[in-house]
Parts: structure tokens; C-alpha cells; sequence
């Protein structure tokens, strides 16, 4: 659990760190100059259609036609990306699955069913572009996000695996347990019914009359059950509605997979499109006249309840998203006989399908069949691009329309976007969702420029990773016009596969009228650990103003070495902070682990925190610390120093004017640390890097090199 990072962000380890390439910017809002929609197309065959260009599509923005300024086509199924797309893939043509699990109509058996179900998928289905997230949703506590999008299917099998299940709560009963079953039950018309054939007439009509007085009260206790069941089905959809407009925060089409039971589609409905036992007394009451024995209710539409579900789906169409209702009430076996007859919430969750173009998964033992065929349509995605030519206002949603000039084609593509919207105004689960989309890659970096540092130190056969946020002072001073300013840290280290190895997050208060001078006189430097086994890595680092929601973020490569298996290891050059400028601060909630317990950034006793691409005037000396890992090494041992100047394309500019000033004890591993001068000398305004070569003199060809970035001004 750790912090956050940003923009020409430098990445130091003992070998040296590359950065990811740069990240094109998709999103699906008009607060840049374009929009940009992915559009799948199907042919008669049910199969994608490929090889269309930007002539044969048309798109229009509130009726008015927008030309379409650029096309982009990635193939998952061919692992192709093609037209001027970057190697990595954007977020708006990924896929994003939302396992969403309806713990308001539920038994706790289907929900063990659908979690073997989800788990299935994700471990063998999901393809390495794809991400997935986890969310539980209630009456009783509204939508609760377990694990964000992302790629880690660990984490998505653990958030699934360990589902909390709901509590035991009987749908057919009344809240204050008046009624043991729901009245009007078809059991307790069985209980009422009187007499046999071999009764006289008249008393047969007036048991008859008994019976629809019965049925009276019985119909006027249906109704309060009733109005208690609208009741929790309103707030449902209400919930639902605010989680549709969180998820239009991620980019792309996301593919919400809704493990449900669905509620009794009688509240909306009506009794018209059944024919259960009390059907036939109504058309009894209705040819006697009795209407007062009919509870109308319950025999016709809700209104107000079918409104509510469609413009809830609307929310959904308008934020991308299509919704695969798995009726968990079929999720049974053998063994689940004695779980009785399931409920009649098929309506409710064909609605749910039918209205975001999604389908009625009625078998969710084979939902990773049906999920397959997603897979299989959705394999090609066409980007369109367009700069828009109108606007309506803030928050304001434009309705698009897709359409192809191919022949018996059918196109697939979002109902439209939403103009920005403030960030004060989202909630929450917005915030999340929005942070998630700048993490995976899907926006641009910010406004915010930070650079990061990742040195590792060996320790115990794991690395113990410091990492050093830095962010020039006088930008966070000016972030914000209040007296004080509350700053978001958030660092994730994932490998190659997209699993999480370690992360942290942090949330830092500052006092401006009493701090801000002095941040206004150099940078903020934040640091914290992370804990790594040898390999590569890919660091992500996310820094937020949290009340402005103005962010920075950057991404590199990272590789940490195998320090028991090398003689020799050089860290990258360490520039030591000039005192007295900015302001330093380390993560006190960072565990200290190992042998080496003490604060790995300090040379003589004197504690420091490195300057990351620190500006050096023309003809000024600079401290640099350079730590070395030899093993079997003491104070004696010789070290040859080769120091060299590099311009901003990596060329030589000459040797570089480096003496040492103090050496270090050697430290647990064969850890040294020299303190050396360094001076720029005459070089020309710009940007340059430092590379430090370390030869042992006892050895030949035993050296290593590293090299770290600064700028002379």
C-alpha cells in the first residue's frame, strides 16, 4: 500500500531504465478538440467486417454531419494495429468487461454460481488487451467498486473469489414479519377454497362471495408487499443510473456482465402476460362485475416503474455501455432441488439486455460461450475521429449517429458523449473510474508536470525500491487559491503480464498561507518504498489535485537486477538537494525491512532526498552521491572513475570534471557510497546526462555504468 508519479519522468536502476513509448490520447468527451468513437461492424454472418476506410463511414453530431478527420483500425483477433496507431494499444478500442454482481435479488447459492462462472472467464477467456473490473451492488448499499478496471486477473479473481455474500434476507416477506408469505399466495387460495361439488348451490355462491371478500384483503396485503417491492426496485434503479453515469468516465464500449435474479417483472408489467391461478378469478370477478374484487395494480402496467427502467438504460446507452444479464436464477444443479421454483424476473432482465443492445445470458453456466461470441464481434474496432462543430454546454450530452456505407452491415457504436463536466461534480465513483482511465493510458498526462526516481537497493534477496516524486513548488502553490491544498499520490507497479507487484498511495495536505513560500522556493519531493523480486516492471504514477482534479501522470520501464548474481553493480548518479529550497518529506508509514533498516538516502550521517533533472547554472558545481554494490567490497578497495558528459541524443561531449570528497564504510550486500564534486563547466544552456562508469581495478572487465539527466541553465 504506497504513492504517485509524472511527465518526463526518469526511472533510475542498476541497468538503465527505457521509457514506454508515448501514448496516443483517446477519449470520448468534447473538453479537446476532437472526439474520438469506437465502431464495431457485423456482417450478415454474424463475423466482423474488415478492410473498411473512412469513406465508408458517415457520422453525425445532433443531426449535423462531421467530417471525419482521421480512422484507426486494431484487429485483437489478428494482433494488428494498424493506420499511424502507436504500438500500444489505445483504451478506446480495448475491451472492458464490468462483473457486476446484484446482491438486492439473490440467493447465496447463485451468487457461489456466478462467482465460478466470472472466474472462469477471466482466467481463460480474457485476452492479454483486455480489462476487467469487479463492483457488488445493493439496495441496502447502492454500487460498491471492489477492483477497478485493469489487466491483473489475480486481482480480479481474488475480488471474485472472496465476494462477500448477502445477507439472508427473504424477498416475499414482509419487513416487519407480520406476513410469513406473501398474502394472496396461490397457497393460501388453496386454504380459503371451500367446499366440494356435492354442495348446494346457494351455498356454493356464498362461499363464492366469501372467497372474493378473501381475495379482497388478500389482494389489499399483495399491495403493500407490493409497494415495499416498487419501493426497493425505484432505489435499484436509481443506483443503477448513477453507476451508468460514473462507468462514461472509461473510455471505450464497456461490457457490463450482470449476474442477477431479476426482480418479479409483475410490479412493471402487470398480470397481462401471465396466466397464473388468480388470472382466471379476476376474469371470474370482472364478467360478475365485482371490479372491486380486481386489484388493477397488479393486472396492468406501472407506468411510472417502466419509465424509470428506460431512462435508467438510457444512461447506459449513453455512456457506452451494454449490459449481458445472466439470470442467475437458472444457475442451478442437481443438488440445489430444495432452493424451489426460480423467480419470475426474466422481464426485468430482458429489459436490461434488450435496451443497451446486450443479451439475456438464460444459461449462465455457459456464459463463457456466450462472452466468446462477444469476443469474436468485437475483435475488429474502427475509431472514427471528428473534430465537433457545436456545442451545448457543460455537461451537455450529443447524440451521434454511425452509420456505414456497406451493404447488409450492422454497426455497433455509442449512442453519443457528454461536454466536460467540472471535476466538483463527480462523484466518488467517478473520480475512481476517471483516475483508472489516466492510469490505464487512456488520457492525456496532465497539467501537472512531476518527474520520478525508482532506485533499488538489495536487501534480503528482494529490493527495497525507493521512489521519489518530484514536482516543481511554485505549480503546486499555484494550484489552488484556497488556503490550503490536498494533493493525491498514487504509484502501481505492474510486470510484463499486467499484474500487480506493489503499489502505494498517499494523500498530502499542505498549508499555503504558511507553505507556501517555501514551496514556491524549489520542488516537492516525495518519497516512499516499494518491495520487488528481480525482473522488469512497468511503473504508473498518478499525482492529483483533489479538490481541482487537475492531475499529472507518467509511465516507464523498469528492471530491477539480480544483485546476488553480480559482482558489480553501479546505482544511477544521485544529485544531493540543495538545503534550505523546497520542501522534502518521506513516507513515515513505509516499513523499514531487512538489514539495512536506516534511510538508504543519506551519505556521512547526513540524510538527503536526490534532485531529479536538477537545473545547474553555467559554471556551478554540483554534489552527486554514487552508490556501488561489490561484492566482498571494503574501504580499500580500488575503483577506477570514468565520468562522462552526453547531450540530449546521447552523443559524447567530453569527460566530465568529477572529484571524490568522502567514501562510506561499506554496507550490508557490499554497498559503498562516494560523494563526489561535480562541475559542469562552460557547457551551453540545455539538457545533458551525467554517466558514471566504475571500473575495479583488481579485475579486468569488471565495470558497470549508469547515468542520470540534468540541465544547465
Amino acid at each position: 500500500m504506497k504513492s504517485a508519479i509524472s511527465l518526463p519522468f526518469l526511472v533510475a536502476a542498476a541497468v538503465a531504465a527505457s521509457s514506454l513509448p508515448p501514448e496516443r490520447v483517446f477519449h470520448e468527451t468534447s473538453d479537446v478538440a476532437l472526439v474520438e468513437v469506437p465502431v464495431n461492424v457485423i456482417g450478415r454472418d454474424g463475423q466482423p467486417i474488415r478492410g473498411l476506410t473512412a469513406a465508408d463511414f458517415e457520422i453525425e453530431d445532433e443531426g449535423h454531419p462531421q467530417p471525419i478527420t482521421a480512422l484507426d483500425v486494431v484487429d485483437l483477433k489478428h494482433n494488428k494495429v494498424a493506420s499511424d496507431l502507436p504500438e500500444s494499444l489505445p483504451e478506446a478500442a480495448r475491451r472492458h468487461f464490468f462483473f457486476l454482481f446484484d446482491f438486492s435479488f439473490a440467493t447465496p447459492n447463485e451468487v457461489v454460481h456466478s462467482r465460478r462462472a466470472a472466474m472462469q472467464f477471466i482466467e481463460h477467456e480474457m485476452g492479454p488487451e483486455d480489462r476487467a473490473a469487479v463492483a457488488t451492488t445493493s439496495v441496502e448499499t447502492g454500487p460498491r467498486l471492489l477492483v477497478n478496471f485493469t489487466a491483473d486477473r489475480k486481482q480480479l479473481v481474488a475480488a471474485i473469489r472472496l465476494l462477500g455474500l448477502p445477507k439472508t434476507n427473504d424477498q416475499a416477506r414482509d419487513p416487519l414479519a407480520f406476513a410469513f408469505v406473501i398474502p394472496g399466495d396461490p397457497h393460501i387460495q388453496e386454504l380459503v377454497q371451500a367446499g366440494g361439488e356435492s354442495e348446494e348451490s346457494s351455498r356454493a355462491a356464498l362461499e363464492g362471495e366469501m372467497a372474493a371478500t378473501v381475495k379482497l384483503y388478500a389482494n389489499m396485503a399483495q399491495k403493500t408487499a407490493d409497494e415495499f417491492a416498487v419501493t426497493r426496485v425505484t432505489r435499484h434503479l436509481g443506483e443503477m443510473g448513477g453507476l451508468a453515469s460514473a462507468l462514461d468516465t472509461v473510455q471505450g464500449t464497456k461490457r457490463i456482465i450482470y449476474f442477477s435474479e431479476g426482480f418479479d417483472g409483475r410490479l412493471v408489467f402487470g398480470g397481462l402476460t401471465r396466466t397464473p391461478p388468480g388470472t382466471t378469478s379476476d376474469n371470474d370477478a370482472m364478467s360478475r362485475g365485482a371490479f372491486w374484487a380486481i386489484d388493477v395494480d397488479k393486472r396492468y402496467v406501472n407506468s411510472p416503474l417502466e419509465r424509470q427502467i428506460h431512462n435508467t438504460m438510457d444512461l447506459f446507452r449513453r455512456s457506452d455501455c451494454i449490459v449481458y444479464a445472466v439470470d442467475i436464477a437458472r444457475l442451478r444443479t442437481q443438488g440445489d432441488a430444495t432452493m424451489g421454483s426460480p423467480t419470475e424476473g426474466q422481464e426485468s432482465l430482458y429489459l436490461f439486455a434488450h435496451e443497451t443492445g446486450g443479451e439475456l445470458i438464460q444459461n449462465g453456466n455457459d456464459l463463457v460461450g456466450a462472452l466468446r461470441r462477444v469476443n469474436e464481434q468485437t475483435s475488429v474496432t474502427y475509431v472514427l475521429s471528428f473534430r465537433p462543430s457545436l456545442r451545448l454546454g457543460e455537461g451537455q450530452f450529443h447524440r451521434l449517429k454511425v452509420r456505414t456505407r456497406r451493404k447488409g452491415s450492422r454497426v455497433s457504436a455509442r449512442a453519443g458523449y457528454y461536454e466536460a463536466r467540472g471535476f466538483h461534480t463527480l462523484t466518488p465513483l467517478e473520480r475512481s473510474l476517471a483516475a483508472a482511465d489516466v492510469i490505464n493510458g487512456g488520457r492525456p498526462k496532465g497539467e501537472i508536470p512531476i518527474r520520478a526516481l525508482a532506485v533499488p537497493f538489495a536487501d534480503a534477496g528482494i529490493a527495497r525500491v525507493p521512489i521519489v516524486i518530484q514536482i516543481p513548488g511554485d505549480r503546486l502553490a499555484g494550484l489552488s487559491d484556497a488556503k490550503n491544498l490536498r494533493l493525491g499520490l498514487y504509484v502501481y507497479v505492474t510486470d510484463d503480464q499486467g499484474t500487480l507487484a506493489d503499489y502505494f498511495s498517499r494523500s498530502v495536505s499542505f498549508d499555503l498561507a504558511r507553505q507556501g513560500g517555501q514551496l514556491s522556493s524549489g520542488d516537492f519531493r516525495y518519497y516512499a518504498f516499494c518491495r520487488l523480486l528481480p525482473g522488469r516492471y512497468v511503473l504508473r504514477a498518478y499525482v492529483r489535485d483533489e479538490e481541482s482534479g487537475r492531475y499529472g501522470f507518467t509511465t516507464a520501464a523498469l528492471e530491477i537486477p539480480d544483485f546476488v548474481g553480480s559482482k558489480l553493480q553501479t546505482l544511477p548518479p544521485l544529485f544531493v538537494s540543495d538545503g534550505g529550497h523546497g520542501l522534502n518529506l518521506r513516507d513515515q508509514s513505509s516499513p523499514s525491512v531487512g538489514a539495512d533498516a536506516g534511510d538508504p538516502f543519506e551519505v556521512g550521517g547526513v540524510p538527503f532526498v536526490p534532485r531529479l533533472n536538477p537545473a545547474i547554472a553555467v559554471g556551478s558545481d554540483a554534489r552527486v552521491c554514487l552508490m556501488i554494490y561489490r561484492e566482498g567490497a571494503n574501504t580499500a578497495t580500488p575503483f577506477a572513475i570514468d565520468a562522462q558528459i552526453l547531450d540530449a541524443n546521447g552523443r559524447p561531449r567530453g569527460p566530465a570534471s568529477v572529484s571524490l570528497i568522502g567514501k562510506s564504510s561499506p554496507g550490508p550486500g557490499g554497498l559503498l557510497k562516494l560523494l563526489l564534486d561535480f562541475s559542469a563547466g562552460n557547457l551551453p544552456p540545455g539538457d545533458y546526462s551525467l554517466k558514471v562508469t566504475i571500473r575495479d581495478s583488481r579485475e579486468d572487465n569488471l565495470q558497470s555504468s549508469s547515468e542520470a539527466l540534468f540541465t544547465v541553465s
